[in-house]
């Protein structure tokens, strides 16, 4: 006789429809490997994150004046039902949508993956830090209430420990198969770029410092810069400097989830200026696709790349050693093939999702 084991019913999420962040592409691949049962948790059709800009501003400042953080019945009712039907409730990120995040007294085993914690030095003025501080209150509350916290990255477990909440380190991952996949040639017909490129790819913020691969941009007046994300438009771009940008970028705002991958394959150096990129999903997907990568030397690249093997590192915001190490990553694409195989070997999600199956059955 065979013993049937029965597979553990899992609600993760928030997840966004049509959304391509690192966070969304996290929680696909959860549920996509696992040997589990997952069902995705759809944002409340009443979540001020989730709505409309407009409607967001407006709710947003409201939310922080009053502190409101369970304004939403329709996520305190879902919370009890997920709670009731589920072995576990997995939850990712800050909660934009706090009702969710409270877990009954009752019921499933809570889980949640800390992807970022906000610093003041990131934030663009004093009442963008008051949101964003808020929101790291509302996640802390939410880990210390949880019954297993997921850290992506070890700095930022050693963040979550001086706020007393203990976590365990388990990497963000990447599909090295979805990374096989991409085409260059495709990207370049599709976009009629012909040249060769560097890339950045993320969104328009402090946050990312775009302002330095727009510096590096127009030290390199004879390179090609391609820029793409949520919202990374000319206009945009513009409005964030405050200036005009180099004739030498292109911006393509948000491409789908196919276009990126081939995107990654096409470039010839992938740059991540930010500085306190907490692990950087992006900068996994373009060693997976055998490029150059170039970020910081510090927080989460600097704990997967290795500087000259794998990757090069950068001083934090000093544009001229951003310059030398791109130089440097220009001429030597066999560094490439290193990041490849570190990214197959650690951070493929064939190797992840063992890790995070295995803490759902100590759990359950």
């Amino acid at each position: 006789m065979f013993s049937v084991v029965e597979l553990m019913k899992i609600a993760i999420g928030p997840l966004i429809r049509n959304e391509y962040g690192g966070m969304t592409q996290h929680i696909i691949n959860i549920i996509k490997h696992s040997k589990n049962r997952l069902e995705a948790i759809r944002p409340s059709p009443l979540s001020i994150y989730y709505s409309s800009n407009k409607f967001k501003l407006l709710a947003e400042g409201f939310l922080i004046k009053c502190r409101i953080e369970r304004g939403d019945p329709y996520g305190m009712f879902l919370s009890k039902m997920l709670s009731s039907h589920f072995d576990i409730v997995h939850l990712h990120g800050h909660p934009y949508w706090p009702a969710i995040y409270c877990k009954p007294k009752k019921g499933a085993r809570y889980v949640h993956t800390v992807h970022q914690i906000f610093l003041k030095e990131d934030s663009l003025n004093q009442r963008d830090w008051s949101y964003q501080n808020w929101l790291n209150e509302l996640m802390l509350k939410s880990c210390r209430e949880s019954d297993a916290v997921i850290s992506v990255a070890k700095w930022q477990q050693k963040l979550l420990s001086e706020k007393h909440v203990e976590s365990i380190h388990i990497p963000n991952g990447v599909s090295i198969k979805e990374c096989g996949e991409g085409n260059p040639q495709r990207f370049r017909e599709r976009y009629v770029i012909s040249e060769q490129f560097l890339l950045f790819a993320s969104r328009i913020d402090k946050y990312k410092r775009p302002e330095l691969f727009v510096e590096l941009a127009r030290k390199m007046p004879d390179k090609l810069f391609v820029m793409t994300g949520a919202g990374v438009t000319l206009e945009n771009l513009k409005a964030y400097l405050r200036t005009s940008v180099p004739k030498n970028i292109i911006c393509l705002d948000n491409l789908p989830r196919r276009d990126i991958i081939d995107a990654f394959t096409a470039c010839e150096v992938f740059v991540l200026p930010s500085k306190n990129e907490t692990f950087g999903i992006a900068l996994l997907e373009a060693m997976g696709c055998k490029k150059p990568v170039v970020a910081a030397n510090n927080a989460g690249p600097k704990e997967i790349v290795t500087h000259g093997k794998d990757g090069l590192l950068f001083e934090p915001d000093d544009i001229e050693d951003l310059h030398e190490k791109v130089c440097i990553g220009l001429g030597h694409p066999e560094v490439g093939s290193s990041a490849f195989t570190l990214v197959k070997e650690k951070y493929d999600w064939t190797v992840v999702i063992k890790q995070i199956d295995n803490l759902y059955k100590k759990l359950v």
